[in-house]
């Protein structure tokens, strides 16, 4: 199993949240993203733990032909906003 590393941009007391780096907005009917389009926020449970870490999460992707071979790495670290 491989790991994809992002880290997250903002975490409360019920959720972690993080850019999907494959998950786009919208896409065109080839399924190729459009140009215009956004990364997807992707949100997961804190376990109302608000300290820096590493967690590991599994993937709700919502495009079907992604490996789903593997998992988040979460950075949670100085950066990540605490609400």
């Amino acid at each position: 199993m491989s790991f994809v590393d992002v880290v997250a941009s903002k975490i409360d007391n019920i959720h972690l949240y993080f850019e999907c780096p494959y998950c786009r907005t919208s896409y065109n009917k080839n399924g190729t993203p459009r140009h215009n389009s956004k990364p997807v926020i992707h949100y997961h449970g804190s376990d109302n733990d608000l300290s820096n870490r590493i967690e590991f999460r599994s993937p709700h992707c919502t495009k079907k032909n992604l490996n789903t071979d593997f998992n988040f790495r979460i950075l949670i670290d100085d950066s990540t906003i605490r609400v």
